[in-house]
This record gives structure tokens, sequence and C-alpha cells, in this order.
């Protein structure tokens, strides 16, 4: 092998050590066209296909599950392949990433595989051209339009690993973010719920009632902050339906008008959005929301606000500018106001956790990061443009969903009813613990009462009697979910309610999600805790 063998090979081998340590696999490999390879039948598909082809587990996939990668001693679960493949149609290769375990791959690392994947083409493009015999001006050619080509997607591949290190740093202060949150939920229903048992006794004339209300009041707001922080932490119980955007921008305007003030005129432009988005109700009204605010903080002598939704369909072309966005049908949502405007230098660091222009009391830094978090994990993105003096405009895409049917608006929530029955209650905070028996017990419940796991199992084991079961979700030693496997067996059909701040991990909030299931976010009402209860008796 002479020189440029040896560079061609090295630069590859490069490459393809860059695509293991950007999409954090074990194993990257790059498979020729016409080679035996071990990921021929991946490699095919991915070809085929002509943009990357990802498999999140192949263990659970008709067409790969028995293959000897899979079954085999290499494990195989997890395969995402970039396709080689030049202008004039010939396929070269694939380069691809594989993980034992199923997984899968975030929107930056996506486009960096891709952006690899191009620059990997360059270098084969190259190596067929000084195979084949050629006069020197189109070797030349050649040369400079690979430079050109390997140039384009070197900045392509800088931004897209730029993006990448910046959303790993943000899920180290999520994580951090998240356990946080959790830990404040239990005060904040501890404070919420003593707040509302002590206006429960108050007339309306009591001089102390007012009192009451500041305390509900402020611990209403501290809820809606560590809310943020779960949403912009993407550690939030969500339930997505498919919701009708322009209803819940109607929905919502009676809230947000007394939020914006008389100084801001609130516009709506419902245009072509007819189609349905798959997503949390509660989080898409927490965007509207945050952008809102936003947008009021930047008009504080008034001015007008627009809120506008549209169908769109993006194409290639579009989704160069958004790294977080694929290709095809979109509703488009545009909140935009006359207000301050931003240098460029704010738009380079909006999205970043705990970054603001407002004084220390007038906001925690959270508002676009959680706006940010909510859209990517609905698979969508946000885009911005502002200027100086002229105001700003935030455009938020939402995938359109498959399917046709909305989502039905909840009926209003009727008082909570009481009740007879037995619950097993299993928090490991005692304050709570005391809190949340005395509201089940004001129902009419009977209530039996467990610090942990274990204390839960030997009540199971005493009394044959006990109708649902209400748990927290993390707790030292067996959690929530360890507790009602262990349960499984032997009380078939129990009912089960989870009290949950957040959820780790997905796998975790499929379970929370099963039939028979039900959950609370905390912090809850004693209201609301009594309408869960009784929903789960009566199914």
């Amino acid at each position: 092998m002479g020189d440029h063998g040896m560079l061609l090979k090295q630069s590859l081998d490069d490459l393809a050590s860059l695509a293991r340590h950007i999409c954090d696999t074990p194993f990257a490999l790059i498979s020729l066209a016409g080679e035996a390879s071990r990921d021929a039948s991946f490699s095919r598909l991915a070809i085929a296909q002509r943009d990357l082809f990802i498999v999140p587990d192949a263990s659970t996939d008709d067409r790969f599950a028995e293959l000897p990668i899979v079954t085999g001693d290499e494990h195989i679960r997890f395969y995402a392949g970039a396709p080689l493949v030049t202008r004039d149609g010939q396929a070269l290769g694939t380069l691809c990433v594989m993980d034992r375990v199923p997984r899968r791959l975030t929107a930056a690392q996506q486009d960096a595989l891709r952006v690899l994947g191009r620059q990997l083409m360059v270098h084969l493009e190259l190596r067929r051209h000084t195979r084949e015999p050629c006069e020197s001006e189109t070797l030349l050619q050649a040369l400079i339009t690979g430079q050109q080509q390997t140039d384009v997607a070197t900045r392509r591949l800088a931004t897209a690993t730029s993006r990448l290190t910046t959303i790993v740093e943000m899920e180290a202060v999520a994580r951090l973010a998240g356990r946080v949150a959790h830990d404040f939920n239990n005060v904040l229903t501890t404070i919420l719920g003593y707040s509302e048992l002590l206006l429960a006794g108050r007339r309306p004339d009591d001089p102390e009632r007012a009192d009451i209300l500041e305390i509900q009041k402020a611990g209403d707001s501290a809820a809606r902050m560590t809310g943020q922080l779960l949403a912009f932490s993407r550690k939030q119980i969500i339930v997505p339906t498919l919701l009708d955007l322009n209803e819940v921008v109607s929905s919502m305007l009676e809230r947000l008008e007394p939020l914006i003030g008389k100084a801001v005129k609130v516009v709506v432009i419902q245009g072509g959005a007819s189609a349905p988005v798959e997503a949390d109700r509660r989080q898409v009204e927490q965007v509207i929301m945050n952008l809102a605010v936003n947008a009021r903080d930047a008009m504080p002598h008034g001015g007008t606000l627009t809120i506008e939704t549209d169908d769109i369909e993006l194409d290639d072309r579009d989704v160069t500018t958004h790294l977080d966005l694929t290709p095809g049908p979109h509703v488009l949502l545009t909140v935009t106001d006359t207000g301050a405007g931003m240098t460029p230098e704010v738009q380079a660091r909006l999205f970043e956790p705990f970054f603001t222009t407002k004084e220390v009391s007038g906001g925690t830094g959270l508002g676009m990061a959680t706006v940010h978090g909510i859209v990517l994990r609905s698979g969508g993105g946000v885009g911005v443009s502002s200027e100086v003096g002229r105001g700003t405009s935030f455009k938020v895409y939402w995938p359109r969903a498959d399917r046709a049917e909305t989502a039905v608006e909840p009926a209003a929530a009727v008082r909570a009813r009481g009740g007879v029955e037995t619950v097993v209650l299993v928090e490991e905070t005692e304050v709570l613990r005391g809190l949340v028996k005395r509201l089940l017990e004001g129902y009419g419940y009977t209530v039996l009462v467990a610090a942990n796991a274990g204390e839960a199992l030997r009540l199971f084991e005493q009394d044959a009697s006990i109708d649902v079961l209400l748990t927290d979700r993390l707790m030292p030693g067996a959690g929530g979910l360890e507790l009602t496997r262990a349960l499984a067996e032997r009380r078939r059909g129990l009912k089960i309610i989870y009290m949950c701040g957040y959820t780790e991990d997905a796998v975790t909030h499929q379970a929370l999600l099963q039939p028979g299931v039900s959950f609370l976010h905390k912090p809850f009402s004693p209201e609301t805790l009594g309408r869960e209860i009784r929903e789960i008796l009566d199914r």
C-alpha cells in the first residue's frame, strides 16, 4: 500500500472512530459494497433507503431477530447506518455504529452521523478516482471538488459536534435539576396540602385566611418553577395525546390575557393548522405560556403579541438550518412580539439553562431552556429571529401526527367522592406520609401506612382486603416499581397509583402508563388525591 493509500486508510479509521465517539457506541464499522461484512443485512436496507437507517432493537424486529450478528456472541441490538451513495447513484457502502443494548440517537447525533457519512464518501470517491486511469486535469478537478465537499462537510460536522457537546452539558445539568425537583416536590406537596386544610377550617372573613392564601400562592409559584425544571430536564411524566393546536391556543387566551397585562395587545391568527400534533397538552400549554411571558417582558411599555398557527412542509434545505428537525409535514406555531429584540450574542445563548438578561429577581433563566427541552422531546424544533429595536419571532415546529382523530377536551373536574375501601400508603417522607394518611381518612378510607417496600410487603401478607396501593416511585432501596413487581404474582389485578415527581428513563415512563396503573404528579392537591383514588377504584 502506497503513501496515498495509507493516508486514505487512516482517514477512514479516523472517521469511524469519530462516529463511535459522537454516537457513544462501542462499535463503528465501514462496510464497502461488494465486500462481505457482519452487518450486510442492515447495510443493504440502509443503502436502499438512501438515508440514515436506524434499528433501535434488532431482537424485536422480525427482519433481523434471527441474524447471527443478533443471536450470536456479538449480540448486536442497536444499529444506525449512513449510506455512502454517490451523486450518480452508485452505492459505495455504509458507515454504521452498533451497540449490544437497545437505544436511540439524538437528533444531533443523527445529523453528525449523516455528515460523517458524506465526508467519508468524499474520501472513497477520491480513492476511486486515483485507482482509475484518467487525465491529470480530471484527477485535479476531482481533488478540488473533493476538498470543497470536505470543507463543507467539516463545517457542518463542527456545528453538529458543538450542538452535541451542548446537549451533553445540558443533560448533566438536567439530571441534577430532576433530582432537586423530586425532593422539592415532596416539600411542596406538604406545604400546599396543609395550606388547603387550614383554609378549609377558616371562615371567609377570617383575618388569617389572607395569610394562608399568600402561603398557598407562594407554593403554587414554586410548583411552577419545579415544573419548568422537570420539563427542561425531560424527566417529567408525559401523556401524549392528539391535539388540535388551534384549539389549545384558543383555550389559553383567557389565562394569557391577565398574565400578559392590558398594555400588550394579543392577536391570534389561525392559519391552516388543521392537522393534529401528538404531544402532552400540559407541556404544549407551557411552551405557549413561556413564549408569551418572554414576549411580555420584552415589551415593558406595551406592544403587540401575535400567536399564529399554520401547516408547513419541511424539505432537506429547510432542515439544514434546524439540526433538530427532519423533512416532512409539521404544524408551525409562531409567537412574535414588537419588543426590544435581541443581539446575536444573546440569541446564541438563548436556550442555555439559567441564562437570563433579566434582573436577579426577574426570572429563573429556565423559560427558554424549558421550551427547547419540551419541543425536542416531542420530536420538533425551535427557531428564533430577532433584531434589536424591532422585536423577536419564535417558530416552533411540531411533527404532524399520522392519525387524524384529535383528543377530546377533558370534562370539567367534579368534586372528589370518598369511600370505605382499604388503601396501603407507601411514602418514605414522614411528614408527607402523615398528610396523605390524614387526607385519605378524611375521605372515609382505611389507610395502612409503610415507610418502605419491605414494610408494605408485610402489610399485604397480613391483610387480604387491600384494594389499592398508593406508593412513591422513588425510595431508598426498593422503589415503587420493584414493590409492584414483587406483588404481581400475589395480588393479580391490584389497583396501583404511583406518586411521581419525575421519571428517570423511558422504561419507567412506560411502566407507569400500563393498564390498571395510574399516577399522581407531585405536588398534588387534596382534591386531586381524592379524585384519583376514587377513579381507579371505580374502574
